[in-house]
């Protein structure tokens, strides 16, 4: 975990400098427009610091700009993501005796760590443990898990098979407590009935939920700063395909919910940045989702509003036909009230003003 914290730091302190120096600040006036201190500021450039306060961060993104609140949001994730395990790793050093921790992974490939060290995982226990992650804290069937296990054709003794991965993956995953306490077992179990016991800060997706609340909450109280850096950080978070390397569960029911769920994450997002004029936000994480779902129409408004709002107006008003036209040859329908209103705003320059020029991070100076 010590090489993933000083590569985000390394990453953290060139992104910092950079920003600061285009901004034409110094280390004190960056302090003071961001309300942190100057000591804070120095080190974060100088890599001194290895577990950056988010809502400090986000002080520091509302100051330095909108260009680099994807790098800011990615390197909070990238603490988010390891600060249990490495929590858990500083602590055992110091106390033995102290509680453990357990930190599971789904956004991406599965992985476990548990006070620190990666915890092996392999074939039907493996699968089973994925199927559990997706439905942390609550009750799953031994039926639904045998159909997961074996698809159609589960063998005769697929239940006590089922029941001996269990008490194999509930010993994988079992955690120390405290001296002569006993361990902690997050995998349960009642009658045919399995469960996760998982806190907040112990699955990647429960993270994920957990941030995009906090998006809706700050969007709802008319904070769209925040909402912002949080809906980005939660597309960050949702970047890799769930699970993608457990073959059984691609294109299943179970997965679909988190794709879609991003979907949504990304079109809030937009909404929201077009709600302050900071088109160039959500623009490269428009393109992206419209080429993978090309005919989700509330993507495509929230597209065509994005280009309009960056000045290209042309692009959006062809962006409508085209989907249009894709729209009645595939599923013989109309755009719907999305496109139209998004049409009609674009038609009537009914947008909100473009706050600033956004320039791409690739493009600034480190």
């Amino acid at each position: 975990m010590t090489s993933g914290r000083k590569s985000a730091g390394e990453f953290l302190s060139a992104t910092v400098r950079g920003d600061r120096r285009n901004a034409g600040l110094s280390q004190q006036g960056l302090a003071d427009q961001a309300g942190v201190s100057i000591g804070m500021i120095r080190d974060l450039e100088q890599n001194r610091t290895t577990k950056p306060c988010p809502d400090s961060m986000r002080r520091l993104v509302d100051v330095l700009g909108g260009a680099s609140e994807d790098a800011y949001a990615a390197l909070v994730v990238q603490f988010d993501r390891h600060r249990c395990a490495a929590a858990a790793a500083d602590t055992r050093m110091s106390d033995p005796g102290s509680d453990s921790r357990l930190w599971i992974q789904v956004l991406g490939p599965l992985a476990v760590w548990r006070d620190g060290v990666p915890v092996p995982v392999s074939g039907k226990q493996r699968l089973m443990l994925a199927v559990l992650a997706l439905h942390a804290n609550v009750w799953v069937h031994r039926e639904t898990l045998v159909d997961a296990l074996w698809a159609l054709d589960p063998p005769p003794s697929g239940r006590s098979l089922v029941q001996t991965y269990a008490a194999r993956l509930r010993r994988l995953l079992a955690l120390r407590t405290l001296h002569h306490q006993p361990e902690r077992f997050p995998l349960t179990r009642s009658g045919s009935g399995y469960r996760l016991v998982l806190g907040e800060n112990e699955l990647d997706l429960l993270v994920l939920h957990e941030v995009t609340a906090a998006a809706r909450q700050s969007l709802a109280a008319g904070d769209i700063g925040t909402a912002c850096v949080l809906y980005e950080k939660a597309i960050y978070q949702s970047r890799t395909a769930p699970l993608c390397d457990v073959d059984s569960l691609r294109n299943t029911a179970l997965l679909e919910a988190i794709p879609r769920g991003r979907a949504t994450i990304v079109t809030e997002f937009a909404q929201a940045c077009a709600a302050r004029g900071w088109y160039g936000r959500s623009l490269p994480h428009l393109q992206v989702l419209v080429e993978r779902d090309p005919l989700n129409e509330r993507a495509q408004a929230c597209l065509m509003i994005a280009l309009a709002g960056v000045g290209q107006q042309a692009a959006a008003v062809n962006r409508y036909h085209t989907v249009r036209y894709e729209l009645d040859q595939q599923l013989g329908i109309r755009p719907g009230t999305d496109l139209t209103d998004a049409y009609s705003q674009i038609l009537h320059h009914q947008l909100v003003p473009c706050d600033r020029p956004q320039i791409p991070l690739a493009t600034r100076s480190a």
